[in-house]
């Protein structure tokens, strides 16, 4: 692989011509542990909770809780792929749970919905490699904001963060991205074309993500 070899320069000069750049790359994974309260729909016997679980375009489902009615378990992890820029905007980075009651003849009932920001936790994992919010009560709503139940959810977010150099040099009418190894006052860099984003889905209805 080609290498490129520069001398580092303090942040900010502005004859090296190039801005860095800080990617979030990592899994956002949510604990769907239980729910209190909920609004019991149905007129003859108990309702079977399962919750629909959304984050930026991507959608998981749980198991549906038979039986269980008001107070359902499920205790399943899913997985989410976090794929942008730091610079986004914070209220982007939200999971939002959709409770809903299944029936057999008739079209689901919705319960009510819950919206966890996350934007602060994927912030905090591209600075430590890891962040958590440890498992937590938030209120389930309707669209009138009117209270109908809990949910108890856990969230961790898992940094892979990649760093790169746009380079904007009259050599150079690219963008490559780099790894780095530093001795003294030089910066060796392996220098590779960028990469296509990951094609690998994550998830599917009944499980969220395959290594």
């Amino acid at each position: 692989m080609p290498f490129l070899l520069f001398q580092q320069f303090p942040r900010g000069e502005k004859d090296l011509g190039r801005k860095k750049a800080e990617m979030a790359k990592g899994i956002l994974e949510v604990l769907l542990i239980d729910a209190k309260g909920l609004k019991n729909t149905d007129l003859i016997g108990k309702i079977d909770p399962y919750v629909v679980i959304q984050y930026r375009g991507q959608e998981r489902k749980s198991k549906t809780a038979r039986g269980q009615g008001s107070n359902p378990s499920w205790n399943e992890t899913f997985k989410f792929l976090v794929n942008s820029a730091a610079a986004d905007n914070h209220q982007q980075h939200k999971i939002t749970m959709r409770v809903m009651d299944h029936d057999t003849f008739t079209a689901d009932d919705f319960l009510g919905e819950s919206t966890i920001h996350v934007g602060d936790l994927i912030t905090q994992g591209m600075e430590n490699g890891t962040g958590e919010l440890r498992p937590t009560k938030y209120s389930v709503v309707l669209s009138d904001r009117s209270y109908c139940g809990e949910i108890r959810v856990g969230v961790t977010f898992t940094a892979k963060v990649r760093r790169h150099y746009a380079i904007s040099d009259a050599n150079f009418h690219s963008t490559f991205f780099y790894n780095a190894a530093r001795v003294n006052d030089w910066v060796f860099c392996w220098i590779a074309q960028i990469e296509e984003e990951d094609t690998e889905e994550f998830g599917g209805w009944s499980h969220s993500f395959h290594a």
